[in-house]
């Protein structure tokens, strides 16, 4: 089968009260600085045509409850829902929330979401937040892609 599951990664950098966004390092195989393009499978399509954040990226201070927001292309949900989690650099699950569609698809396939994630975590704990589609054929074929954001909890 033909893989299907595709993301975009348009990061957009802002600050709101509860977080300062500046530059994090880059990642093991960066699709932009400091961000993280897990893709097992190779597929080709840039992370810019598959989802977006809105005021959030790389080495961002967050504080809990966080309400994560953006588009996510339609065939990354999965009954309205994608995964969200928040992971230490241990590797533990810190949060998890998934990303819900919070709209309709756009002419040009894209979804509105959002994910409210809360977490209880020493401040400034390094972590990272963890896009992934839910999706069956992705599963079947041996693996996902995702999106790693290194962040700092508050």
């Amino acid at each position: 089968m033909r893989y299907l599951s595709i993301f975009v990664l348009v990061v957009f950098l802002s600050a709101c009260g509860e977080q300062a966004a500046t530059a994090g390092s880059s990642a093991a195989e960066p699709a932009m600085a400091g961000i993280t393009d897990v893709n097992p499978l190779n597929d080709p399509a840039p992370l810019s045509e598959l989802v977006t954040f809105n005021g959030i990226g790389p080495g961002a201070h967050l504080v809990s409850p966080y309400t994560l927001k953006g588009q996510a292309v339609r065939n990354w949900f999965h009954n309205g829902r994608f995964s969200v989690s928040i992971v230490g650099e241990d590797g533990l699950m810190i949060a998890s929330s998934p990303g819900m569609a919070t709209g309709n698809s756009t002419p040009g396939g894209w979804v509105p979401y959002q994910s409210k994630l809360a977490w209880i975590a020493g401040p400034g704990t390094k972590a990272k937040i963890i896009l992934a589609p839910n999706s069956a054929v992705d599963k079947e074929a041996g693996g996902l892609r995702a999106v790693e954001i290194p962040v700092i909890l508050k």
